[in-house]
């Protein structure tokens, strides 16, 4: 213990530095390896929103082509008919694409784990070299 008191300043200060630096490396690590996973995990949920939106896209067009033949059997002219299905789908689909980019905006690609702890790391930092 009497050693480390008896260190010069300079062997101090040399020796938080090269903590510091090693600190900052980890922490560098650290956030690629979570955006790493985030990315991953961001691939992976886009490819299987891609597949289920390709099946349903065949079906949507079936079920709207029904629903068009539908109100044309109703008695209501062709034109008036495709026009009501299109404006009724055009509403659904930008409800369900303003959750999607919602759904993405919330959970962001920030590494925050990273961040919080570089923030304890500058604040440790500071108080060493009170």
């Amino acid at each position: 213990m009497n050693e480390q008191r008896d260190r010069p300043l300079g062997e101090l200060f040399g020796d938080l530095g090269r903590q510091v630096g090693t600190l900052v490396r980890r922490e560098l690590d650290l956030a690629k390896v979570e955006l790493g996973d985030r990315a991953s995990r961001l691939g992976r949920d886009t490819a299987m929103v891609a597949a289920g939106g390709a099946i349903l896209h065949g079906a949507l067009l079936v079920l709207l082509a029904a629903a068009v033949l539908g109100l044309i059997a109703a008695g209501i002219d062709g034109w008036l008919a495709a026009l009501i299905v299109g404006v009724v789908v055009a509403i659904v689909g930008a409800a369900v694409l303003r959750a999607g980019v919602g759904a993405i905006q919330r959970d962001g690609s920030r590494p925050s784990e990273t961040i919080e702890t570089m923030r304890d790391n500058i604040e440790w930092a500071k108080e060493q070299t009170k």
